[in-house]
């Protein structure tokens, strides 16, 4: 009963043993499994890694690139600005030499705006007295051309003498040579040029000079000489 027993308590444990060991096998299947499947996710992650190695490679370098170009962009700021200071103080030089410059014309002006208006004031009181003068003056030039033309010397004819030497060219033509001055006759009347050349040139030179004296007083009563 006793071997029967340990027996029937073998076969018990067999049978545990039994069992215990398709669980274990079945948790090592399942540890397979599941390290399979870390595997692939390691491998996975090792591949996330590498790309994201890549990822930050790549980055730095454009961040080394972005950060070249703000150092280019902020030596150009830096440059722009120089340039504007530059520009600034100039402009504020300008301005301030147009101001002075404007200050400095409207003075001219307001000076020459002064002197304008006393110029015509004085060129009023100047026209004044031109006109009175001018009045005086007319009134007194008036009173000697009355003087002045109130006698004279006659003027001479030209008339008598001109046919007289149409009458001398004539005979002189008809005769066909230079015949002497005293040989014209007017018709049957001996025409005496001789007397009225001598009488012509001395009534001319006589009118003449006083057309000379009278031209003469009057520039000098006007002021025009």
């Amino acid at each position: 009963s006793n071997v029967e027993g340990l027996h029937s308590q073998q076969s018990e444990t067999s049978s545990k043993l039994v069992t215990v060991d398709k669980g274990h096998g079945n948790r090592i299947d399942r540890l397979y499994e599941r390290s399979d499947t870390f595997d692939k996710k390691f491998q996975q992650l090792e591949l996330g890694l590498a790309r994201a190695d890549e990822r930050v490679t790549s980055l730095e370098e454009d961040k080394e690139k972005a950060n070249e170009a703000i150092d280019d962009l902020q030596n150009r700021m830096k440059a722009s600005e120089l340039r504007h200071e530059a520009s600034d103080r100039e402009l504020q030089s300008i301005v301030r030499r147009f101001e002075a410059e404007n200050s400095n014309l409207r003075e001219s002006l307001q000076k020459s705006h002064d002197t304008q208006i006393a110029l015509r004031d004085e060129l009023g009181k100047t026209q004044s007295r031109l006109s009175t003068h001018e009045n005086r003056t007319q009134s007194a030039l008036d009173r000697i051309r009355g003087i002045l033309d109130s006698h004279g010397v006659r003027k001479p004819k030209l008339v008598k003498m001109i046919e007289l030497c149409v009458l001398y060219e004539r005979t002189a033509k008809e005769k066909n040579y230079v015949v002497t001055i005293d040989t014209v006759f007017d018709g049957n009347t001996n025409a005496n040029l001789p007397d009225h050349i001598a009488a012509f040139a001395f009534d001319y030179a006589t009118w003449i000079a006083y057309q000379a004296d009278h031209e003469l007083l009057l520039q000098l009563v006007s002021g025009s000489n």
